[in-house]
């Protein structure tokens, strides 16, 4: 089974659940570079205000 990014919040969190909880993070653009290095072979990460 090929592993998939965040895979495991799927079943638990939509995405607007997730960025809910980015907004409430000290430092969420700290996150959000994470989750670019993360996915930077492949993927999405959707950021809207």
């Amino acid at each position: 089974k090929k592993y998939t990014p965040f895979s495991f919040l799927y079943s638990y969190y939509n995405f607007e659940c997730l960025f809910d909880v980015i907004e409430h993070l000290n430092n969420p653009n700290a996150f959000l570079k994470d989750a670019y290095r993360i996915l930077k072979n492949g993927g999405i990460v959707v950021n809207y205000l």
